[in-house]
C-alpha cells in the first residue's frame, strides 16, 4: 500500500538481511548505528548499492518502488531508521548548540581578550635561536625588529635559517606577523645583538 510518509526502525542481523514491503519512489537514511554503509537493493532484482547515513535517493518522477532489501555486510547486527515516502524528505534535526568544533571557529574569530605572551625584548644574535617555541592554543603572532637595530634579522620555522633560507626579513623597525600557526619560530641576524619584540595571542 503506497503511503505519503512513514519511517522504520529496523535491526538487520549480522550478514543478514531486511526487507520492508512499502509503495514510494524516495529512501532516506536517517541513522546506522554502525560504521560500515548498508547496502540496498530495490525490489527482488537488480544488484546492490551503498548507502551511507544521511544519503537520500528518488526514483526518476513516475516511477516508484515497491519495496527494498537492505543486507548488513558486517559481523555485528545493525539498527536503522528508514524514511520512505512519495516526495523529498528534509532532515532538520542538526543541532550546532554547545558544539567544541564551532566555539572553537567563534574563539578563532573573535580572538582573545588577554594574549597568549609576550614579554622583554629578545636579543638575536649571528647564531641562530628560538622566538617562539610551539604553542598549541597560539592563533597568532607577530615580531618587530627595534628601530635601533644596524642589522638584518632572518626568521624561520626551525634552526636551520640562515640569511639565504628565511621567511621573512626585518629591517630596524620593520614588523611581521602570521595568523593560524602555532608551530616555533627561530631567527638569525646578519650582525650581533639585534633586538626583537615579540607577542603571541
Amino acid at each position: 500500500m503506497k503511503s505519503f510518509f512513514d519511517t522504520y526502525d529496523i535491526i538487520i542481523p549480522a550478514n543478514g538481511t531486511r526487507g520492508i514491503a512499502s509503495y514510494n519512489r524516495f529512501v532516506t537514511l536517517l541513522e546506522n548505528d554502525q560504521n560500515a554503509d548498508v547496502l540496498v537493493r530495490i525490489g527482488t532484482g537488480g544488484a546492490r548499492a551503498k548507502l551511507k547515513k544521511g544519503l537520500s535517493v528518488e526514483l526518476p518522477e513516475g516511477e516508484m518502488f515497491n519495496g527494498l532489501h537492505f543486507r548488513n555486510p558486517t559481523g555485528v547486527p545493525m539498527a536503522l531508521t528508514v524514511a520512505l515516502s512519495s516526495g523529498r524528505v528534509y532532515d532538520n534535526r542538526f543541532n550546532v548548540s554547545g558544539s567544541t568544533v564551532f566555539d572553537s571557529i567563534l574563539g578563532e574569530l573573535q580572538g582573545d581578550t588577554v594574549p597568549e605572551s609576550w614579554g622583554d625584548e629578545k636579543t638575536i644574535g649571528i647564531a641562530q635561536s628560538q622566538v617562539l617555541p610551539v604553542n598549541a592554543t597560539r592563533k597568532g603572532f607577530s615580531v618587530q625588529a627595534k628601530s635601533g637595530n644596524a642589522g638584518l634579522i632572518y626568521l624561520g620555522y626551525d634552526n636551520t635559517v640562515t640569511s639565504s633560507k628565511w621567511i621573512a626579513e626585518l629591517p630596524a623597525g620593520a614588523l611581521w606577523s602570521k595568523d593560524d600557526y602555532r608551530g616555533a619560530i627561530h631567527a638569525i641576524a646578519s650582525v650581533a645583538a639585534q633586538l626583537l619584540g615579540w607577542d603571541e595571542w
